[in-house]
């Protein structure tokens, strides 16, 4: 059983050994470039006073950059929920969609309750996620493989701001189902699209904009299945209404 999880492993990350290495390499560099602004230029912005991560460490780098201003609403959401905020019974919280702190909670489990941590590691898992089907979703055009596939995950993960991906924000959530909305959409299976345009719904407002191009990607679909007429299709086995129904 071991051996065969290994096998499974090796295969993985010999797959995807491109978008690892690039999401590896600009990770490295994006934080080691935080730290040295940080020593030379050092200031606080964070908002998560309640989590503060430099009494483990001495120093609060790490919290000014990954758990700044929105991250507070999400942990405390996270650590009491919508109803019961013990230390800021003033926060404006409702407008926190409630997705990515359900799995901030979850990922406390791995990190002994540290709700930090979890939204460190969440967010950067789905950093990764979004890379690796980033990645399968340009290779599905036979024509765009190669360099590009490389120099789109570079633009992505070398651009700025791109340091949000790793911190506690719903961005990398946010941007690993989109991706995966439009490679499930591509492969033709909707019903897990409709879910995961469902769950985008639950982690931003913007979701709900994922239905217009999935609409459309499903329209396409439509003219490929050879049906001209609408009804016609509709009626046909191939209409999944499932997708129209979950998505958000």
């Amino acid at each position: 059983m071991l051996k065969k999880w290994l096998y499974t492993c090796n295969n993985l990350i010999f797959e995807y050994k491109q978008p690892l290495i690039i999401f590896l390499v600009t990770r490295v560099f994006i934080i080691s470039f935080l730290f040295i602004e940080h020593f030379f230029y050092p200031v606080s912005v964070s908002g998560a006073s309640n989590f503060h991560f430099h009494k483990y460490f001495g120093n609060n780098f790490i919290e000014d950059y990954f758990s700044a201003y929105d991250s507070q609403y999400y942990l405390e959401i996270a650590k009491y929920g919508y109803t019961n905020i013990h230390d800021n019974p003033g926060l404006k919280i409702y407008a926190y969609f409630p997705l990515y702190p359900i799995i901030i909670k979850l990922f406390s489990i791995l990190t002994l309750g540290n709700l930090f941590l979890a939204g460190i590691l969440a967010s950067t898992i789905f950093t990764l996620l979004a890379c690796i089907y980033l990645h399968k979703l340009i290779l599905l055009d036979e024509h765009d493989k190669g360099n590009t596939t490389n120099k789109r995950l570079q633009y992505l993960l070398l651009f700025p701001t791109s340091v949000f991906l790793s911190a506690i924000y719903t961005e990398s959530l946010y941007l690993f189902l989109s991706i995966c909305c439009f490679y499930y959409a591509r492969k033709r299976k909707w019903l897990l699209t409709g879910f995961l345009g469902y769950l985008a719904g639950l982690t931003r407002s913007t979701g709900i904009l994922l239905f217009i191009p999935i609409a459309f990607e499903y329209w396409i679909y439509i003219k490929e299945s050879g049906n001209t007429n609408l009804v016609s299709f509709l009626k046909s086995r191939k209409f999944e209404p499932a997708y129209l129904i979950i998505m958000p």
